[in-house]
């Protein structure tokens, strides 16, 4: 008898990186939009600058924006993206610091367009970063929400700027200090965003790493492997996959495992991530095939908050898989509901070794 088909989850799109990315958009517009209303008076009435040089600043400023585009999208595909990210953000941030402290209108020019040139360097890799990060059947709802975020700071910058405008008594100089704090926030929140210390990896690349001749001798093995996984699902098998983690390929487990769960979006399915096993061998072999927990750990640890994030099944596996709780500095998130699942044979004290230190482990017992 068939089993019941896996029940889609409706929350896989709203990851940690979107989410954050999402705040960090709201407030960056919201601080803008509180210049905007009064920024045009600023400039003609505090300053004293004729008309157009309003249309100048804004017409240099867009330009600047547009051209910034196109260098930070060439960038995104090579480049760590957060760093981009942040630094767009940041530079948003300084240029509202120096409208607040600006004597004359060249200054603000140079503010608008610094401004404007955040504006460009943060977008593309912003885009891409979401596109990479979210289950590739919720793009459409996650681009739109995360536009809904925009619009929402575009609507509450200009009511709080006109606000604290009348509050203050139409002095512009404390709404433009205000609207510094937003700005500094959206920069700040940028370091909770999270990136594969792989670089902006390709999907399409990292099959077709795994499609090589060092891979497999049959042609398109790996793919075929993936049709056959995907045709038992349409008749309501799941499947579970096995990832075995070797020195070869330990730096790549983030990118592999945001690829399995691209790969299978119609429900969470099972990841089971283990070690290479390597007994009855030479030490030499030992050290060539399987890597240490402290290599392994940072790479290990990105993967299963990707996991956790997009609700990616550990199969019962994790924690008896041959990497202790202490590895993972004793986070419980990563063994909720395997504690109660552990079994241990009789003679499992002499199958397996441990550290005369283990004992002063809580996690002892369970490990």
């Amino acid at each position: 008898m068939n089993q019941p088909r896996a029940r889609v989850d409706h929350q896989a799109w709203l990851t940690r990186n979107f989410k954050t990315l999402s705040i960090v958009s709201l407030l960056q517009d919201t601080a803008s939009e509180m210049l905007y209303p009064i920024l045009p008076l600023f400039i003609t009435g505090a300053l004293g600058a004729p008309v157009a040089v309003v249309g100048l600043i804004e017409g240099l400023a867009d330009g600047v924006a547009a051209l910034t585009k196109i260098v930070s999208g060439r960038l995104a595909d090579r480049w760590q993206r957060r760093p981009l990210i942040g630094a767009g953000y940041g530079a948003a941030a300084a240029a509202k610091a120096l409208i607040a402290v600006s004597t004359v209108w060249p200054l603000v020019l140079f503010a608008r367009m610094l401004d404007r040139l955040g504006k460009g360097v943060r977008g593309v890799p912003r885009d891409a970063l979401i596109a990479d990060d979210v289950p590739r059947e919720h793009l459409g709802r996650a681009f739109g929400f995360h536009r809904a975020m925009d619009s929402a700071g575009a609507v509450i910058g200009p009511l709080l700027g006109l606000g604290l405008f009348e509050l203050f008594d139409r002095r512009f100089r404390p709404v433009f200090v205000i609207a510094v704090i937003p700005a500094v926030l959206s920069a700040a929140a940028v370091m909770f965003v999270r990136e594969s210390s792989a670089g902006p990896a390709i999907r399409d690349q990292h099959a077709a790493s795994m499609e090589s001749p060092e891979t497999t001798r049959l042609p398109k093995a790996f793919w075929k492997t993936i049709e056959g996984m995907h045709n038992l699902r349409k008749v309501g098998v799941l499947t579970q996959v096995a990832h075995v983690i070797t020195k070869a390929n330990y730096k790549e487990l983030p990118t592999t495992v945001k690829f399995l769960r691209e790969t299978f979006p119609e429900n969470t399915g099972h990841l089971s991530i283990c070690f290479a096993i390597a007994q009855g061998i030479s030490d030499l072999v030992f050290n060539w095939v399987i890597p240490t927990f402290t290599e392994i750990k940072p790479y290990f640890k990105e993967a299963l908050d990707y996991c956790l994030e997009t609700r990616v099944g550990f199969g019962g596996m994790i924690g008896q898989g041959g990497y202790p709780p202490c590895m993972l500095d004793g986070d419980l998130r990563y063994y909720e509901g395997n504690f109660e699942n552990v079994f241990k044979s009789e003679d499992s004290s002499k199958q397996f070794f441990k550290s005369e230190r283990c004992k002063e482990s809580d996690f002892d017992a369970n490990c």
